[in-house]
């Protein structure tokens, strides 16, 4: 990693989505996806620019699949998004939104993994819980969960 001296107001939450894009979730409920210049010497430029639904700050991104990843919305939500035609900087698009119960609390960290050729995101939130998720499809076309645990 090097300083570029790049500076992001009210970051609150920023995850890599690939080799070249990264995106940061902000206070006010923005989240801008960043891809990585081809040059050394330039900063990372914006593709595209979204708002949480809610408008409430994004505590958590996580890629799901390539060129899907899911942000945090509000105390009973996750939005899923999808690089509209394949690659970030062609646009993203609203996927779903993940519902559960308010008691869970804000998601803030995810993380996927696969078992036994399963996908699963797995969520964590402010109350203390950690939301298990079946990912289905290619494209994530079924999210559901599968799982709540109180850590």
């Amino acid at each position: 990693l090097k300083d570029r001296g790049s500076i992001f107001s009210m970051a609150q939450a920023v995850r890599w989505l690939d080799a070249k894009s990264f995106a940061v979730g902000r206070w006010d409920g923005s989240l801008s996806v960043f891809r990585c210049a081809e040059q050394a010497g330039f900063p990372p430029s914006i593709v595209a620019a979204m708002v949480a639904p809610s408008f409430a700050g994004v505590e958590m991104i996580a890629r799901i699949k390539p060129h899907i990843f899911a942000s945090s919305n509000d105390a009973q939500s996750i939005i899923v998004w999808r690089a509209d035609g394949g690659e970030f900087d062609e646009g993203m698009k609203l996927l779903g939104k993940l519902t559960y119960d308010e008691a869970y609390g804000t998601a803030n960290d995810g993380t996927t993994t696969e078992i036994d050729g399963a996908t699963y995101f797995v969520s964590g939130h402010a109350n203390g819980f950690l939301l298990v998720w079946q990912v289905s499809g290619e494209g994530a076309e079924s999210i559901e969960l599968v799982h709540a645990l109180d850590m």
